[in-house]
């Protein structure tokens, strides 16, 4: 199961653009210097990739597949419509993503749906990544709109995810990739990069506070006890394991791309 992507566009800097850009939108809704022309140029950018990414119905595709849609893509495209105050938008990709891909035994989302498929979902595992970027996205859009069903449905997928997937590691509260796939909460193997933290932050105020918090404390601690090399740069995945002591010990089964490049730049 490939998680290791948020996006695959057509170039780097083409991703790099779009993320820098909108991200600024999300943080500073456009209050810097320049701002209206800065806007503009980010609304420009989000009608280019909706051309470029959403199909008719709401459907976000991968670049490079251009079969495939993933629940990241779908978390990702509601926070940009919410970022863009994109009403029409953000309810086409919902409604698409909660009749294609929530899950009917829980609150979660199937990771992958591919329209060359038979049937269009063949694996009804989720990604835990995908289900907290929905989550927020869902969270947002109800306070910015004034949308409390929305809410609804956001405390619902937090619910889960606490319930299913985070899981006690010797005192360490972890949240497991997804459902299955992975080693048992006996030897959990974790994606470093699904620890998003400022969206775990936004299930602190709608489920368990104390849970959460304690996840996020916890994860803190186990990205910088996963770096490593000359960058200092944690690894994507890694498997846990008890040591002499309890000591916990990170090791990392598969190289991340970019932390090899990192560890040989001069």
């Amino acid at each position: 199961m490939a998680y290791s992507y948020l996006f695959a566009w057509p170039s780097l800097r083409a991703r790099h653009l779009i993320f820098a850009t909108i991200g600024g939108v999300l943080l500073f809704g456009g209050a810097a210097t320049g701002s209206y022309a800065f806007a503009a140029k980010a609304g420009k950018l989000w009608e280019d990739y909706k051309q470029r990414f959403m199909i008719s119905g709401g459907r976000i595709i991968n670049a490079h597949e251009r079969v495939a849609s993933h629940s990241e893509g779908r978390g990702y495209g509601m926070l940009f419509s919410g970022a863009f105050n994109d009403q029409s938008s953000f309810d086409r990709l919902w409604n698409w993503t909660a009749n294609a891909l929530r899950r009917s035994q829980d609150a979660l989302f199937f990771w992958r749906y591919l329209n060359n498929s038979v049937p269009l979902v063949s694996d009804h595992n989720n990604a835990t990544d995908g289900d907290l970027l929905i989550a927020l996205a869902l969270t947002s859009a109800a306070k910015k709109w004034q949308r409390p069903h929305l809410l609804t449905q956001a405390k619902q997928i937090y619910l889960s995810i606490r319930k299913k997937l985070l899981v006690d590691f010797n005192g360490r509260l972890v949240p497991l990739p997804s459902l299955s796939d992975f080693p048992s909460p006996a030897k959990p193997t974790l994606n470093m990069s699904y620890y998003i933290v400022p969206f775990m932050r936004a299930a602190q105020e709608l489920d368990d506070a104390e849970i959460w918090t304690k996840a996020i404390d916890h994860g803190v601690a186990l990205i910088r006890q996963a770096r490593f090399g000359r960058w200092g740069l944690p690894r994507d995945w890694a498997s846990l394991h008890i040591q002499s002591l309890l000591r916990m010990r990170l090791y990392a089964f598969r190289e991340d791309h970019l932390n090899s490049r990192a560890e040989t730049l001069s």
